[in-house]
Formats: structure tokens, sequence, C-alpha cells
């Protein structure tokens, strides 16, 4: 029987087992793998500008922000004319033509009649000169204008003649034509002027002078020589016209003591003129004039994954879109809003902003509202649906994709109603029957700004998973010098990328390799069960599982979708080390 002297001291004998392991296979079970998720998005926040939508089953992120604004056309001040400040009186030489009672009389008293032959008298208008309100500045033309009804303009013809002013009891005028310019409107009670004339089929007088006072409710100033009608320089404008008589016949009807035989052959017809100044509230014409947007809140892109925001990544938006539906209130007389757009994207990082411009967009439909769409080209809206009836207008907006392109993300991006060569949102064109001195209707619109994202050559997106929870106690017993991984990756990104595995210890930190360098495989795009093998190399101790990077790079503008996807399958590990326990 064996036995050991106590006085034996065993603490010093080595009981550690050290074995030597080549290629020993990680007892682990290992499931497919996935690498997805690049963006990882709040759905619930609406004020998220990155959205997952969904397009006939595809999903893709979106670019995309809403909202509103306002605009507030300005009213227009009516235009004051005042009345001219002399009128030449007009004589003419009339003869008599019979000494009978006309039917016309109605009295069949004893008169004589006297034949009215043509004349007439100028008068000049001067709109905005001395001291008088000048015209607008927004009105540079003026074609035509309605007088406001409470403050038209009067024109009062007398008609008087001093040969028979002792001799007569009652004057009366028949078949009166009055001539007024052709642009004018003018009444007299229901009568109306036609192509410049105005007939009025009797007055009469005791006192010897008639009275015609004709209420002008338009005057149209185009012509031959002035097509576009009277041009407005420096907030003035002169206009000259004529009024006077075409025809008539003046019937003179002797006082007591008197008979037809005592009133002269010819007399002198006088005619005095009486013209007033006028408001406009309605005009035709040139229009220009700048009106205010309320200010759009900038896009904010916050809570961004640090690859779309870090340099390597230049994001540009695949067949971006803004939609505007917005109403029109000028319009409806024939005018547009024209207004430049800029877009400026601002970085923090240190990348330069980036602004992209269109010079004008336009608003001319009358409708109530407008769909309005800007886009690189009409492709984009052709493969859009619209709700039924609804008229889609189209504006290129070419540079509209490279809003976000640069140094990732930007920050922010601001919108304004803007352009060099539009500083100020304006109303412009010709009016038709443009109201003066009122507040017109508000603008209101909305916004939609949408564009599929999409990568840039050189822009690269990192798919990361990290699979742990493989330490034990035999794992934990090996001094790892090489560890062997081995799998098959399918991808569903349309690129190439490259793929890093590497050891993760127990504390979650990455095991330094002394082949970090070569120590990546190759996946090519759309890969199906694509093998890879990596052998890592380095000190190895404590391993608890693996981390797994790839980095996709060959994008050439390929729309991103949260369905691009890595997947790890087959995937096995073996180990090369020393393995030591104490027994």
């Amino acid at each position: 029987m064996a036995c050991i002297d106590d006085n034996y001291d065993l603490s010093d004998i080595d009981t550690t087992t050290e074995l030597k392991v080549n290629d020993l296979t990680v007892p682990v079970n290992f499931k497919d793998i996935y690498l997805d998720n690049i963006i990882d998005l709040d759905d619930s926040n609406p004020d998220a500008v990155i959205k997952i939508i969904d397009v006939d089953g595809t999903k893709y992120y979106y670019f995309q922000k809403a909202g509103n604004f306002d605009a507030y056309p300005k009213s227009i001040a009516p235009v004051e004319a005042p009345a001219p400040d002399h009128i030449e009186s007009s004589t003419i030489h009339i003869y008599a033509t019979s000494t009978a009672a006309p039917q016309a009389a109605g009295d069949g008293d004893d008169c004589t009649e006297y034949a009215v032959t043509p004349y007439h008298t100028d008068f000049d208008y001067h709109v905005g000169s001395d001291g008088n309100p000048k015209v607008a500045p927004s009105i540079k033309a003026i074609s035509a204008v309605r007088m406001k009804d409470t403050a038209p303009m009067y024109i009062t013809l007398d008609f008087s003649s001093d040969a028979i002013a002792t001799k007569a009891s009652r004057v009366e005028l028949h078949d009166l034509v009055i001539t007024v310019p052709e642009g004018m409107t003018a009444h007299y009670g229901a009568t109306a002027s036609r192509e410049g004339k105005i007939t009025i089929p009797y007055l009469e007088s005791t006192t010897g002078r008639i009275s015609v006072r004709l209420k002008v409710s338009a005057l149209d100033f185009v012509t031959d020589s002035e097509p576009k009608g009277k041009e407005v320089t420096d907030g003035k404008f002169d206009f000259t016209e004529r009024v006077g008589v075409e025809s008539g016949r003046f019937l003179v009807f002797p006082d007591a003591g008197f008979t037809s035989a005592d009133m002269p052959s010819e007399i002198d017809f006088n005619t005095d003129y009486d013209m007033t100044g006028f408001t406009v509230d309605m005009f035709s014409g040139s229009f220009d004039y700048a009106i205010d947007f309320d200010e759009i809140d900038p896009f904010e892109l916050t809570d961004l994954p640090d690859f779309l925001t870090g340099p390597q990544t230049n994001v540009i938006l695949a067949k971006p879109m803004l939609t505007l539906e917005v109403n029109s209130p000028v319009a409806r007389y024939g005018l547009e809003c024209i207004t430049g757009i800029t877009l400026t994207a601002e970085r923090n990082n240190g990348g330069a902003s980036r602004s992209e411009v269109l010079d004008a967009f336009e608003v001319t439909d009358a409708s109530d509202y407008q769909l309005h769409v800007l886009a690189p080209d009409r492709s984009v809206i052709d493969a859009e649906s619209f709700p039924a009836g609804t008229p889609v207008f189209f504006t290129p907006f070419p540079g509209l994709g490279n809003i976000l392109s640069g140094e990732g993300l930007p920050e922010i991006v601001r919108v304004d109603f803007t352009s060099p060569a539009e500083p100020s949102p304006r109303v412009i064109g010709d009016a038709t029957d443009f109201p003066l001195g009122v507040d017109l209707e508000q603008v209101h619109g909305e916004y939609t700004f949408a564009a599929p994202l999409a990568l840039a050559d050189g822009s690269s997106i990192i798919y990361t998973k990290t699979q742990d929870g493989w330490n034990d106690e035999d794992v934990d017993a090996i001094a790892i010098s090489k560890l062997k991984i081995t799998a098959k990756l399918t991808s569903d990104i349309p690129a190439g990328a490259k793929v890093y595995i590497r050891p993760v210890d127990t504390a979650g930190n990455r095991i330094p390799l002394t082949n970090a360098e070569t120590a990546y495989a190759t996946m090519p795009a759309m890969a199906s069960n694509h093998e890879v093998s990596l052998e890592l190399l380095g000190d190895i101790r404590h391993l608890d599982g693996i981390y797994i990077e790839a980095i996709a790079d060959d994008f050439d503008g390929t729309t991103l979708s949260p369905d691009f996807t890595i997947k790890v399958s087959d995937l096995r590990a073996t180990v090369t080390g020393t393995y030591t326990k104490e027994f």
C-alpha cells in the first residue's frame, strides 16, 4: 500500500493542464444573423424629416417635410384725377333753317329753327402732378379705368346764344348728338354712349340756357398710337381728349311782343364746359408689385445615424418633388404671382453650405387652389398619382435633387421665396378690372417636399451587428492565437461591400488583431450565399462573440430601402491556441 509522509509539502506541485488546440470548433448554436435598419427611425415622431414610405409594396427611406405658408397682397391706392384747370368754351355760327312750328315742339307755337354744326373743345387731365396724389408705383401703365361710383367724372355742357336771350320765351334742342372720346363710357340718364356718340332726343329751357350733364363711368386709353394705354412715369400720366357736338336742331320760341320774323337769320351758338375730377377704383393695365410672404420654418435634420452625417457620405435625393398647393387671388384679374425659390443647406460640421435656386416660379391659374409640382424633370410627376380632376402644373427645378449633397447631411435646410433674379415675390402682368383701395384675399399655400434618399458615388453605408454570448468556462480557458470564421453572405444591397469581423471579449470590447488591415472579405452586390472565410490573428482572450461590420460603398444613386439587408448564415467559428486549465 502506497502512502505519503505528512512531512512532504505538495503546494509547489503544478496541477495545471495545458493542451494545444488546433481548429477547435466553438460549441455555439449559430443562428442566421441579419444586418439591417441602417436608419433607426421613430415612426411616431410627426416632425421627423426622414420617413419610411411604401410605394407599390416596396419600402424606401424618404426625406419628407410638409407645412404651410401665407402671403399678404397689399391694397393699391385708388388713382385720383384732379379736374382740368381750364377748358375753352366753344362758339359757332349757326343759321336759321325754318320759321315753322315743328311737330316736335309739341305746342304748335311759332319758332325759328337753327341747324347745329359740328364743333369740339379739348380737355387735359394731369394725374399725379402739381402736388396731387401720385399713382401707386405698382401701376406701370393704364389701359382702362372704371370710376368709383361715388366719385365719377361729370361733363357738363351749357348751350346758349346771346342774340336771342331777350327775345325767346323758351329754347329747345332736338336730336342733339354729343361726341365724346370713343374709349369713354358716358351716360345721360339711361342713355349710354356708343362709338363715341350719345344722342339726346329732346331738351328745353325757359331761361335761354340749356344744360346737359353726362356721367362718365369708364375710360379706355388704348389707341393705335398707344397700344398699351398711358404709361405711368414717376407716378404721373397725362391724357388729352375732346368733347363736342356733332349735330342737332336748336329751336327758339319768341317771347311776348316778338315773332319768328324778329329772330336773326344767324346767331352765335355758345357752349361752356365743366369737367370734374374723378377717382379710379378699378383699373386695367400693366402691373408689378411686391407681396410679403411669411417665413417658412426650416427643415431640421436631427437624430440621424453617424454614417449619414459623416464626411464620407454624400446623400442625394432620387426623384425629388416639391409640391405646392396654393390659391391665387390675383389670377382672376389676369395677373400672375412670380417668385424665386432658394433652398439652402447649412452644415455645422465644417462642411460648406449649399444653395439650389429656382430663378422664377409662376402661379397663373385662376382656380381657387392650384397644384404645382417642382421637380428636376417631368418624369417624376408622370409616375405619380394625383386626385382626379386636379390640374397639375409642372415647373422644372433642375438642382432640387442636389440640396443635401455635400460632406454629410446638413443640420438645417432653409426655404426662401427669393432668388437673385426675383429678390421679392411679385404680382405682375396685364391686369383686367383690378380693384384699388381694397385688401385682396390672403394667399395661403401648403407644401410637401418629398424624395427617396440615395447615395452618390463614393458614399458609404455601414451595417453592423454584434453576436455575443459565446463565452463559457472552456472557451474562457483558451488563449486563442487564431480565430477562423466561415460563413455565407446573402445581400439585398445593390452595391458591393467589405466585410470585417472582429472578436469581442466579455466586456464587450473589440479585441485588437495583428492582421487587422488584411482581415476582411469582399461581398458582391446582391450576393446570394456568397462564401467568405476570415482568419483573425492576435492574442485573443476571454472571447465572447464577434462584431460584424459591412461597409457598402459602390452606390451609384440607387434609392435606399430599409429592405436592404445582409444575412449571415452557416456561420462557423474555429479557434487555434492553447487550452490551459487547473485540475
